[in-house]
């Protein structure tokens, strides 16, 4: 499955260059005649056609509490905050972060994938090393337990083998994900600012301003960049509709065909049943979702559109509020080295509103 969405995020990138997002590159042929790529074809509608309401739908939800951030911070040069909330949107618009957005999305995406068969793999992983290490798997072993007894921590370690799995494929999950925070966190110009402004905003406000920047460029980005990406990924896999058909149903043949013949290796023949499974169950969704989708499509430029404007009057409700806010009281002075508070503990799994993700 891995294989087939990576086929479909090639045909996402072959549009991020017409939004200036990467370099150039050579054209690639169509996909449909591929088997692979029919059999998860009306998935990844289904896939593309959730995710675009989803990011909507979110970055909506959004809107009430980035208009709550000019009563939210205290102390401070309001004329930075308003900076800081213009670098943001700005960030959320360019290429250099665009890039580091669509990578993270495909790291996610791992983890997600199959109802998460590489979290089970490295929770399996974990468990049947444990048990390897500290359990009874050989005869010499249990010839051994017999003349000494085993460690109580080590009998411990081998009860818990699933549980401690499970705890490894959660942390390996958290730890990558956390790497590309930091990634996107280096590609945005907001973050540098507000690193660099720290002592101007007020380390008391920190945590705040650090969410609500993080959901301004998120909030940029989707309504300027990722809903575009999602309308043209729908417009270019529905064009190969026919194709992917037709290629399912020559290729189902085939494989019957094959079953048919007989003299299959019992592995062959097991592969063999599992695509022509998929296939069908491919032939069986393709025509409501290519219409789900075809539905979609025509009202996704112009949702698409009513979201940038949406965003926009906040986004100036925003900046008028805290320039009036900024020309009613001078700039705060930096505080003195060594006087500013410690920031409490910033949680990024919060969102804006407090609530986790």
């Amino acid at each position: 499955m891995l294989r087939v969405r990576l086929a479909f995020a090639s045909v996402l990138l072959a549009f991020v260059p017409a939004l200036g997002c990467q370099p150039e590159r050579p054209p690639a042929s169509p996909s449909g005649d591929q088997s692979g790529f029919a059999e998860g074809y009306p998935t990844r509608l289904n896939e593309v056609r959730t995710a675009a309401a989803e990011d909507e739908a979110r970055t909506r939800r959004d809107f009430d509490a980035i208009r709550a951030l000019p009563s939210q911070v205290r102390d401070t040069d309001f004329g930075a905050v308003a900076e800081l909330v213009r670098r943001s949107d700005a960030t959320g618009r360019s290429s250099h972060y665009a890039d580091q957005a669509l990578d993270n999305e495909a790291a996610a995406g791992l983890f997600s994938e199959d109802k998460g068969a590489l979290r089970r793999r490295i929770a399996n992983a974990v468990s049947n090393s444990i048990k390897q290490k500290y359990g009874n798997t050989t005869k010499e072993e249990k010839e051994k337990e017999k003349e000494k007894e085993k460690a109580p921590e080590c009998q411990c370690l081998v009860d818990q083998a699933d549980e401690l799995g499970g705890m490894a494929a959660a942390i390996a999950q958290r730890s990558v994900e956390r790497q590309f925070e930091r990634r996107l966190e280096a590609h945005s110009e907001a973050a540098r600012y507000l690193e660099d402004e720290r002592d101007v905003l007020g380390e008391q406000n920190l945590p705040t301003l650090e969410k609500q920047s993080d959901a301004i460029t998120r909030a940029s980005f989707v309504s300027h960049v990722r809903l575009e990406l999602y309308r043209r990924e729908i417009e270019s896999l529905l064009e190969e509709k026919a194709t992917v058909k037709a290629t399912l149903d020559r290729t189902l043949q085939e494989d019957n065909a094959t079953l048919a013949g007989g003299n299959l290796s019992k592995g062959h023949k097991a592969a063999l049943e599992a695509r022509v499974a998929a296939k069908q169950s491919a032939q069986a969704a393709l025509d409501k979702e290519v219409s789900d989708s075809a539905s979609a499509l025509e009202t996704m430029e112009q949702r698409n559109e009513t979201l940038q404007k949406d965003y926009q009057a906040v986004l100036d409700a925003v900046l008028a509020e805290l320039e009036a806010k900024a020309e009613a009281a001078p700039p705060r002075a930096a505080p003195a080295t060594g006087s500013a508070a410690t920031p409490a503990p910033v949680d990024r799994n919060a969102d804006i509103t407090g609530t986790a993700r």
